[in-house]
Formats: C-alpha cells, structure tokens, sequence
C-alpha cells in the first residue's frame, strides 16, 4: 500500500490518473479541530468532493482548503480589470464544464468570502453593476 497525501484543488488531475490504475480512498477531514482552524482562517473554507470524481470514490468525502484567489496590481486599469471579472462572470458555466475544479464556484461566495486583499476597482464596478456589492 502506498500512501499519497496531496493537498491541492480538487478535483485534482493527478488523483484521478491514479485512481484508474488502482484504488484510492479519501479520508474525511471534518470536525471541531477543522471547524476551528476554517473559523479563524478567511481564507480557508470547508468544502465537500462529491462522490464520483474519482473512480472507484462512490461516496462524497468533507475537506477543507484555501479559497482561490486572483489578484491583481492596483496599477491595472480598472477597465482591464472590469473586463477580465465580466467575462469570468459570465462564462462561469462554460469554467466549470471545462475543468471540474471549478464545479462549485458560486458568485455571492466568489466576491466575499477568503478576501486577502482589497477588491480592486475595476471589480467593484462590475460587482456593483450586477447588485453584489453596495
């Protein structure tokens, strides 16, 4: 038996190469020491990984891990800024058709929750327009 512990996005390429050559499990990661650790981390959240992305993984297993982030120079210019969130926005379903990683990515959660840095303005103004942000 091999033991692999990986701590990336999930659903995670590597894992599910490996997981068609030989069987896998995933150890819940869930309980008082985790809801403590995400309770004082903003930007950790806890997270599930549904059962089935990985083969021979039939039942969703709890985790937890770090909100991805983009971030940007407040030198860009808030049009380019503006322009790169819009199009993110609105080919959100087509992002998670794409790459399961992004499966769960929800917009209310995306524009507060794990910020590290200030939003910049060009985002603001989109999130603003779209009623997200007052």
């Amino acid at each position: 038996m091999t033991l692999l512990v990986l701590i990336g996005a999930s659903p995670s390429g590597l894992v599910q190469k490996i997981s068609k050559g030989c069987s896998v499990t995933l150890v819940n990661l869930s309980g008082k020491r985790v809801d403590r650790l995400v309770k004082g981390a903003s930007e950790l959240s806890k997270t599930t990984i549904p059962g089935g992305v990985y083969d021979g993984v039939g039942a969703s297993t709890e985790s937890f891990g770090y909100n991805a982030t983009v971030l940007s120079s407040a030198d860009v210019p808030e049009q380019v800024v503006y322009e790169f969130v819009k199009a993110t926005f609105q080919n959100i379903d087509k992002m998670r058709n794409q790459n399961p990683v992004w499966y769960d990515l929800q917009p209310s959660k995306m524009i507060r929750d794990g910020l590290v840095a200030p939003l910049h303005p060009g985002a603001s103004k989109y999130y603003r327009e779209r009623g997200w942000l007052n």
